[in-house]
């Protein structure tokens, strides 16, 4: 851990338009989203932009359900096709 990499947030480089899974499960308590959204399907609204690098990239998701939230990128992987 000595240069600081490890402590990165993974990127994925997601863009607005991208269907995504929310994880069910992650260390990261920031940006954590909602009960209902774990392990549902959404699509990225909009990203947040935050005034600190020292938080992770933040999404506006968009559900078939209630109003979009803002999620952390640790949460989201891509939306897996069956």
């Amino acid at each position: 851990m000595g240069d600081g990499e490890d402590m990165a947030p993974a990127s994925h480089e997601y863009q607005v338009g991208d269907c995504i899974r929310v994880k069910t499960e992650d260390e990261n308590l920031i940006g954590q989203p909602s009960e209902a959204a774990k392990g549902r399907n959404g699509k990225i609204l909009r990203r947040y932009t935050a005034s600190s690098l020292r938080i992770p990239t933040i999404w506006w998701v968009g559900f078939d359900f209630g109003d979009p939230e803002p999620i952390a990128e640790d949460w989201l992987e891509p939306e897996k096709k069956d």
